[in-house]
């Protein structure tokens, strides 16, 4: 592993998805910044420290066996998405489970997405051309993707991590707080994350506790079976409402922080 928990000078973990604006980190300098690539954007630059991507990644849109960064399959990153609860309360798709890996594993006080907006509607829809917009698909675990990504925001937040969209699109799947990636590279500490969210923390912390109470295993893999009984599905869209309801005490804290 390139970078670990508390690396000495290392504060920015960047995850960088396949939307059109990857190409802006191209030639962009990016030294001092962990760097993670999601799916195929490790092929906008050749110097990633880890690419990520699910075990059935087709094999033809891998790196190839010299590329030197590390690469992070389910078994690197499920033990972060089962720590945080399961696969079917953090959301089958891999910008959220870079998110997950990342808070968990490297644990920089910064996490920052670029090109990871979970928005198709432009032409091209990545920077490689027209691609499957896998976190649209149909599966129990992303029936909002906005409750999955205040709930990664919450757990990141309550590890000391401050996760943010660092992306110029103007819209977004992600409710992060909006910051520039030069911006994220010069942030200077995490002092009071815990006071300012404190509001977002103390809800999060029940609901993850009404999350415990479900009656399947939200640890297991083959999560399309849940989708079989009505009931798992109301208990999930039930935690999925109570996530959204908490996405104002987003951008309150964030309020709150930067005006300390």
């Amino acid at each position: 592993m390139l970078f670990g928990h508390g690396s000495a000078g290392i504060s920015l973990s960047l995850i960088v998805g396949s939307a059109p604006s990857a190409k802006d980190l191209v030639d962009l300098r990016l030294d001092g910044v962990c760097r993670i690539s999601v799916n195929n954007a490790w092929r906008i630059r050749n110097d990633f420290h880890y690419s990520i991507f699910p075990k059935d990644f087709p094999a033809e849109r891998r790196p190839g066996p010299d590329w030197p960064a590390t690469i992070v399959t389910n078994a690197g990153y499920i033990p972060a998405m089962n720590a945080a609860g399961g696969i079917i309360f953090c959301g089958a798709t891999m910008a959220f489970a870079a998110g997950y890996w990342a808070a968990h594993t490297l644990a920089t006080p910064v996490v920052a997405f670029y090109a990871s907006d979970m928005v198709y509607d432009g032409t091209p829809t990545h920077f490689y051309g027209t691609g499957s917009p896998d976190p649209l698909r149909d599966n129990v675990s992303l029936r909002s993707l906005e409750a999955k990504s205040v709930r990664l925001f919450a757990w990141a937040l309550a590890r000391g991590v401050l996760l943010v969209n660092s992306s110029r699109a103007p819209t977004s799947r992600l409710v992060f707080p909006r910051l520039s990636l030069g911006a994220a590279r010069i942030w200077p500490g995490q002092s009071h994350l815990a006071d300012a969210w404190r509001p977002l923390l103390e809800e999060a912390a029940r609901i993850r506790a009404v999350e415990a109470t479900a009656s399947f295993d939200a640890l297991r893999e083959d999560i399309g079976r849940l989708a079989d009984r009505p009931e798992n599905l109301a208990f999930i869209e039930a935690v999925d409402r109570a996530w959204l309801a908490t996405i104002p005490l987003v951008a309150e804290g964030w309020a709150e922080f930067r005006a300390d």
